[in-house]
């Protein structure tokens, strides 16, 4: 493979938009690529580089860590990026995409099937996903972001409001179908989000490191808050709540629960 210099760039033609044409080849001993360029298949790239908004990539091309891209770039399939990479807003990205830990992502990028995610990802609103995408643990997702069939998620990834997550999508190596998420914010000792996950069969709980079913997560609180009642009931207050919203039938709750469900039941009418 061809390595290039900053030397090389000047003799590259320019199309007649003024955008540069960058050929095949090593280009990991250029830092900074100022003007809008278009490269081709199979390009390499050092770490650290940073790319100016609207540069396009061929498939296959290969990013090393800490790279930057500035809005709208956009990336062939195949695409690599190694650990801390960041992406402006609006960039699109090709199947098969691949990215390590810590990237992070603008509002509204759009990643076409197959794509996965390392650890620690974050992603802006409005952010788009296409099928059986797969995110690793600890993946943070803004407002709106929508995800196709068959992506699978890591444990204790985070959405938020407006997210679509109704796509037969699946969690924390639950080996059931995912059909549909709830979130519940703000309630416990730790005033963080609380995730349901409906299957065919069962109520899944991610609630800070604890996970499982939602008979376990109600064990789990009537032991570790035996003595606090705010936090029994509020945390009571959401398994119930749950089973509602998704559709499973409300068996009687050990202790206050009781009192919950005559409350809910009440007042369903007026819903």
């Amino acid at each position: 493979m061809k390595i290039y210099t900053i030397e090389d760039l000047v003799n590259f033609e320019k199309d007649e938009y003024g955008i540069l044409i960058c050929p095949s080849g090593d280009y990991s001993q250029i830092k900074s690529f100022d003007e809008e360029c278009v490269f081709d298949e199979g390009c390499r790239f050092g770490e650290g580089s940073s790319f100016s908004k609207w540069c396009s990539f061929g498939k296959w091309c290969w990013f090393d860590e800490g790279c930057r891209f500035d809005e709208c770039c956009s990336f062939g399939e195949g695409s690599r990026f190694d650990k801390w990479c960041s992406f402006d807003a609006g960039c699109r990205f090709g199947k098969g995409c691949r990215f390590d830990e810590g990237c992070i992502f603008g509002r509204g990028c759009k990643f076409s099937e197959g794509c996965s995610f390392d650890r620690w990802c974050k992603f802006g609103e409005w952010c788009n996903f296409g099928k059986c995408c797969i995110f690793d643990e600890g993946c943070i997702f803004d407002e709106g972001c929508k995800f196709n069939e068959g992506c699978s998620f890591g444990k204790q990834c985070r959405f938020g409001e407006g997210c679509n997550l109704d796509n037969n999508l699946k969690f924390e190596n639950i080996t059931d179908v995912v059909v549909e998420v709830l979130k519940i914010d703000r309630i416990g000792s730790r005033k963080g989000c609380t995730y349901f996950f409906k299957t065919k069969s069962e109520i899944y709980v991610r609630c800070g490191c604890f996970f499982g079913t939602i008979s376990e997560f109600e064990a789990r609180v009537l032991k570790t808050h035996a003595n606090n009642e705010k936090y029994r009931s509020q945390y009571i207050g959401a398994i119930l709540y749950a089973k509602y919203v998704l559709g499973y039938s409300v068996e009687n709750v050990k202790n206050d629960g009781q009192l919950f469900e005559k409350e809910i039941t009440a007042g369903t009418e007026d819903l």
